[in-house]
């Protein structure tokens, strides 16, 4: 047994001096100059590469096995280094550098040619396994070289902590080991090279080499602070006790109608019986009405504070009161008629829950608001394309007609098959009251000598008797900005959607996305501790830097459930009145909840069909014309807050208008983000 090991070291001490490289292994001299290998372009170069290298012991082991790679994976090798030489060469990258880079290309390749038994892989050349790297060993192979040490360098200078790495002046074999110790390179860039290698030789070991660390934990300071900005806010919902669990439902009644229907009058009147306008202030309008001729809009000015508003005797801008019945506190909204103010009136009525429609009973009054172009008309559309679900009809001025039950069902019967098959109310929902605002007959207490054909309830009666309405109380935020301005800081006001706020309380504003947190609020100038969806509301705000964080339209939501924001969408419409047709490219005017913006029409998706009422593609040219339905893709200059309408009915309808008309209502299908 120990004849043939001897043997099997015999021959391969012959293999290996065969194979043994040496300084002069490479090049036309040597054994291997007869290869073909010498005919390929910058061999010569190559050769003084592999020559310089050929004391390594990687290099021997390499030589060693280079026999068994097949032919065809010794060309790809050779060609690939030479190819990462000459590209790396020609950047004037150092050689160390080279030599990996190459190395690892060409080792990378050395497995394409055709593999035969007993051929080897790149993997193996360079990774032998353990009992190969053992008798290898055994054959006490080249017994000049230096016994490998990881990290070992003997002609590298001794290292000097926050010194520069220049290079060594002996042999550049060595120094390619060190350039590795990557400690410190950021202090290496703004150096030159040659004098650092003169502070290495010297091998002085400054004294303040410890100053550059204590800069280390100063970055790490932030990271413990960082816990500390966790500030659990959220305990001052303590203070709901106080003022948890109303008695009263609130609900939002916006009165609308054409112009000089009566709605200000109507208003101030139901202030006055509710017992909301003390004597005093009655005594003081019919007196200063009274010195300008205009003693019947005394009451009027209980809500149109105004002096342009009570000069003229319109409503400019909505006007907001509240009162109270036994079961329900009720916010006015009072919005007004004529057809310039209309943005006005569309604001007021985003807010409302319930909408009471005032018609003047006066020959001609009711003809000119329900004819075409009527703010009769315009308004019904508009407050159901804002969501409201329940329309009260109340004919106004019955005592100019004595209370005459035909002009009372001529009204009926015209308003009454136009609001449930054109303006799309259900029965249920509308209910016609006849009363007088002047003298407040059938407001509050009704008489029945003046009306007998009508017995029903009167109109405070019957808002009182409505059912609750059900509210999300415990959900996400939503506070659709109505108005705004500035008061020893930022104040909005408007509707709260849903939702709970309480003092103290963490939002985002969108679409800006601007954090902010509630400082105070207020419910019909009364400060209160909590906000409870329905209540309109007057809220100051902390954290707002500029006008812009905060606009008319801006939508206030929870800090960890934010609502939708973009600037297209995809919505189905109802071409209401317009004269001419929309195509690609229309512009108008949208009222989407309490924002207003610029639109346009980018894109005509279908068509739906009358008959079938299915959605179609258009086979010719794309238009929509008045009483067609179909779905478009609209485009905003801007971001805006918004939402699905199946998913949130308040923030997902909408209400095209141009040159001051109405001209289609839609509800948003498709939030393009």
């Amino acid at each position: 047994m120990d004849d043939k090991l001897a043997e099997y070291r015999r021959k391969k001490a012959k293999q290996f001096e065969k194979t043994k490289l040496t300084s002069s292994s490479f090049g036309p001299g040597s054994s291997r100059s007869s290869s073909f290998f010498n005919y390929l372009p910058f061999y010569p170069l190559l050769c003084k590469i592999l020559n310089h290298l050929a004391s390594t012991d990687s290099a021997q082991y390499i030589a060693h096995n280079w026999r068994k790679v097949p032919l065809f994976g010794r060309v790809n090798v050779l060609y690939w280094v030479l190819w990462a030489l000459g590209y790396l060469i020609a950047l004037e990258i150092e050689f160390g550098i080279v030599y990996l880079t190459s190395s690892m290309i060409g080792l990378i390749f050395l497995n394409l040619g055709t593999k035969k038994e007993g051929d080897i892989s790149a993997y193996s050349v360079f990774n032998p396994g353990v009992g190969m790297s053992d008798q290898f060993s055994k054959l006490n192979l080249n017994p000049n070289a230096f016994e490998f040490v990881p990290g070992r360098n003997t002609s590298a200078p001794a290292f000097v902590p926050g010194a520069s790495f220049g290079a060594p002046t002996p042999g550049p074999a060595p120094v390619k080991v060190e350039p590795p110790k990557e400690e410190d390179p950021e202090d290496d860039w703004d150096k030159d090279d040659d004098e650092p290698a003169e502070e290495h030789v010297k091998e002085e070991s400054p004294a303040p080499v410890p100053e550059p660390e204590p800069e280390k934990p100063k970055k790490a300071e932030p990271v413990k602070v960082a816990p500390k900005v966790v500030t659990p806010e959220p305990e001052e919902p303590e203070e709901e006790a106080e003022e948890d669990g109303p008695v009263k439902d609130y609900v939002n009644v916006v009165f609308i109608g054409h112009v000089d229907a009566g709605k200000s009058t109507m208003s101030g009147q139901i202030l006055k019986l509710t017992g909301m306008v003390d004597s005093r202030t009655l005594e003081k309008y019919e007196r200063e009405s009274k010195e300008k001729n205009r003693e019947s809009w005394a009451l009027s000015w209980c809500i149109d504070t105004n002096d342009e508003e009570r000069d003229k005797g319109k409503t400019v801008e909505y006007g907001k009161a509240f009162f109270e019945t036994e079961k329900k506190h009720f916010t006015i909204l009072d919005a007004p008629g004529h057809k310039s103010f209309v943005p006005s009136m569309i604001e007021g009525a985003s807010q409302a829950d319930f909408a009471i429609l005032i018609i003047s009973a006066r020959k001609g009054e009711f003809e000119a608001g329900f004819e075409k172009g009527g703010q009769t008309r315009e308004h019904a559309m508009l407050v159901k394309t804002q969501g409201i679900k329940r329309l009260i009809i109340a004919i106004n001025k019955m005592d100019d007609t004595n209370w005459d039950i035909n002009r009372y069902n001529e009204i009926l019967e015209k308003m009454k098959p136009w609001l449930l098959k054109q303006v799309g109310f259900k029965k249920e929902q509308i209910h016609f009251i006849p009363l007088s605002g002047f003298s407040g007959v059938n407001v509050k207490d009704s008489d029945i000598s003046k009306h007998p054909w009508y017995k029903g309830p009167s109109l405070l009666d019957y808002l009182n008797d409505l059912p609750a309405i059900e509210r999300q109380t415990t959900g996400q935020v939503r506070f659709c900005v109505a108005q705004k301005y500035k008061d020893m800081g930022h104040v909005v006001m408007g509707k709260l959607e849903t939702g709970r706020l309480t003092k103290g309380k963490k939002l985002v504003v969108q679409p800006s996305g601007r954090k902010v947190k509630v400082s105070s609020m207020e419910f019909e100038d009364n400060p209160v501790a909590i906000g409870i969806a329905g209540q309109n509301l007057k809220i100051r705000l902390e954290g707002i830097e500029n006008d812009d964080d905060v606009r008319k339209g801006y939508v206030l939501c929870d800090a960890a459930n934010v609502c939708k924001r973009s600037a297209c969408f995809d919505g189905r419409v109802q071409i209401a009145e317009y004269k001419s047709i929309i195509s690609e490219g229309f512009t108008a005017v949208i009222h989407l909840h309490t924002a207003v913006e610029e639109v346009t029409v980018e894109r005509l998706l279908g068509k739906f069909n009358r008959k079938t009422k299915k959605l179609e593609k258009f086979s010719g040219a794309r238009f929509l014309k008045q009483g067609d339905q179909g779905v478009v893709r609209f485009r905003l200059p801007c971001q805006v807050a918004m939402e699905l309408a199946d998913n949130f009915p308040s923030m997902g309808r909408f209400t095209l208008r141009d040159e001051g008309k109405t001209i289609a209502m839609g509800v948003i299908k498709k939030i393009i983000e």
